[in-house]
């Protein structure tokens, strides 16, 4: 190792992953943890006060961001990439 400090091939890749990730603007980790927390589209859209077309445009944002194609693995990545704790 000569004195320089280890970190875990599991933890590199962790951080590659999330460096390589565009940052989800305010409004996307606020439909993220709207979504984590089991809300509908509509019910979402209420509570920020935007359409449900606008949350399905985020979601898409966040999908494309994420390559991911449903709302599980985006919620699985935005924790991954420590979006959501």
């Amino acid at each position: 190792m000569n004195g320089g400090k280890y970190v875990p091939e599991a933890v590199m890749e962790l951080f590659r992953k999330r460096q390589m990730t565009p940052d989800l603007t305010p409004r996307e980790v606020e439909v993220m943890e709207y979504l984590r927390a089991g809300l509908t589209n509509e019910t979402i859209a209420q509570r920020m006060g935007i359409t449900r077309d606008t949350v399905k445009l985020h979601l898409k944002n966040i999908f494309v961001k994420f390559d991911v194609g449903d709302r599980i693995s985006a919620l699985r990545e935005a924790v991954t990439r420590g979006f959501l704790r």
